[in-house]
């Protein structure tokens, strides 16, 4: 491997070994030879040129650095986890994070004292670790293991909701839980598959579906340009979401000269003009690395993940006025998820975990919901939930 495609191949087909593995995992029947086929891959990943986990790889003629500590360090815990003990792998991850256990601990008694018939969780920072790719942001086997066994356990309707695209190189690409675990929702709950696998989508008017098939057909050609190849494969690419297209315009190296990123924005800046001119059709959000080009909703107010959640309430039946609901997110823009919980069920039915320092979102998160939570690190808040399922399974083996 050499390229940053052929990485991404090569995460892809690992993707493939972790969800069988889950699947024995989860059956009890998993085995040595699952193991090895982690270690190769390691071993692969060892043997990428650069250093222990910044590696130089070419993306589209042009060198970058990849960092790989995400997906060196996840199949690092695979291997152990498949090899340990449940309090053995508890005991490796608090060598891995100061106060993990006691964490752990205090969520879990969080946890208890909130009854839960929804769980609507974020996915990238809340209940996985942050990856600088999203095309290798790929679901570990502890991870969807322990997931799946909150998700059968506990919540009667769980959905993982993200800003990210569901299908093709999406979110169901990304995971490793087994089928009809969970339900999923993409591009800040404008679509979904459910536990049967039934998919659905927020309606689009057929202006808007003109539109952003224009804008996707036009965004394609520029990222076809040799020049602006490289922003479809570094940091989060390019994600053709259900009424959003996220692009890439630099990588947390700054591998791309400046210059040049300026040239890409102005060149999106301008096919956003020319097919919306009067800016009332789509909004544009520059983080400095991605750009966000997003269809408006009610006189140009950007979709969030609050409207996306009221139209899977409906879709999946969550029954979020009538019924206790755990949200879990991590960042600002899983706010109105809390918010829209409250709204629509009342505050004593809502309770929110979220796995943040911030103490200004901390603040914001309390106030919203009275029964509030905070984590630092993803880990500990999938470690909580597994913890919580086995109680639950325990309790339903003595009735």
């Amino acid at each position: 491997m050499r390229s940053l495609s052929q990485f991404y191949e090569f995460m892809d087909s690992i993707q493939t070994v972790r969800r069988m593995i889950t699947g024995y995992y989860l059956m009890q029947a998993h085995h040595g030879r699952h193991v090895e086929s982690l270690k190769n891959a390691l071993a692969a990943m060892d043997d990428l040129p650069g250093d222990a986990v910044d590696k130089r790889l070419d993306a589209a003629g042009r060198p970058v650095t990849v960092t790989i500590d995400y997906e060196r360090s996840e199949l690092e815990k695979d291997v152990y986890f498949l090899t340990h003990s449940d309090e053995e792998f508890l005991d490796y991850l608090s060598r891995l994070h100061d106060g993990f256990a006691e964490e752990v601990e205090r969520t879990v008694q969080f946890l208890r004292s909130q009854e839960t018939h929804s769980f609507v969780s974020d996915r990238d920072g809340t209940v996985n670790n942050y990856c600088g790719r999203y095309r290798s942001s790929h679901q570990s086997v502890w991870n969807a293991a322990y997931l799946t066994q909150f998700v059968r356990a506990v919540p009667a309707v769980p959905v993982l909701l993200t800003s990210a695209p569901l299908f093709e190189e999406g979110l169901l690409a990304m995971s490793a839980m087994p089928e009809h675990s969970t339900n999923y929702a993409g591009s800040l709950g404008r679509e979904y598959c459910d536990r049967e696998g039934n998919r659905g989508a927020l309606e689009l008017s057929d202006e808007q579906e003109r539109a952003i098939g224009k804008l996707n057909g036009r965004i394609d050609a520029l990222l076809s340009r040799r020049e602006f190849a490289t922003f479809a494969l570094i940091g989060s690419g390019l994600q053709h979401k259900f009424g959003q297209t996220t692009v890439a315009r630099q990588d947390i190296h700054g591998s791309i000269p400046q210059e040049l990123s300026a040239e890409f924005l102005k060149a999106i800046r301008s096919t956003v003009r020319d097919i919306d001119p009067e800016g009332v059709m789509f909004g544009i959000e520059d983080t400095g690395k991605d750009v966000e080009i997003m269809l408006t909703v009610e006189g140009g107010r950007r979709f969030t993940k609050g409207d996306g959640l009221a139209y899977l309430d409906e879709a999946l039946g969550l029954r979020l006025a009538d019924s206790p609901c755990l949200v879990c997110g991590d960042t600002s823009s899983d706010l109105p998820m809390v918010e829209k919980v409250v709204e629509l069920g009342g505050r004593e039915r809502t309770g929110a975990i979220f796995v943040t320092g911030d103490q200004e979102l901390r603040r914001k998160v309390a106030e919203a919901a009275d029964r509030s939570h905070f984590v630092s690190t993803p880990d500990a808040l999938v470690a909580a939930l597994h913890r919580v399922a086995l109680e639950r399974d325990d309790a339903g083996g003595r009735q």
